[in-house]
């Protein structure tokens, strides 16, 4: 919820995107109403550890909905203790509840631990994602 502002924006953070609770307060508030976004938090003794934020989305050659996966983390000091294996776990069950056929995302081409986490946990390379701002942030 919005209240976990200040913690997913830590999250955030620790992939290397600046911002701050007040940024990402408002961009919780809008998921929560969308019907197709969802956000996991992972917690360990009451303090958010990860992340994975999962949007559905219509692909107009796709009987069913996609699930994407638009922001997946976890801190760096709690990682291979399985809790990454465990939210995305939690988003691919998100998914088949919420009628999707399949999950993806997209990852730095330099985030080469992550690629292998992916491939170990049944993800495949099928393509390229080409990217173009259009417009000043």
């Amino acid at each position: 919820s919005a209240d976990d502002a200040e913690a997913v924006a830590a999250l955030v953070g620790e992939l290397g995107y600046s911002t701050d609770a007040g940024t990402i307060r408002p961009r919780l508030r809008a998921a929560s109403e969308t019907g197709k976004d969802r956000v996991l938090l992972a917690i360990e003794d009451v303090c958010p550890v990860g992340l994975i934020a999962i949007q559905y989305t219509t692909m107009l050659h796709l009987k069913k909905p996609t699930a994407r996966i638009t922001t997946f983390v976890v801190l760096a000091t709690f990682r291979r203790q399985g809790i990454g294996g465990r939210l995305l776990a939690a988003a691919i069950e998100e998914a088949q509840r919420a009628g999707c056929s399949a999950i993806e995302l997209t990852t730095a081409l330099g985030r080469t631990e992550a690629h292998a986490f992916y491939k170990v946990n049944g993800f495949d390379v099928t393509s390229l994602r080409f990217y173009q701002k259009i417009c000043a942030l």
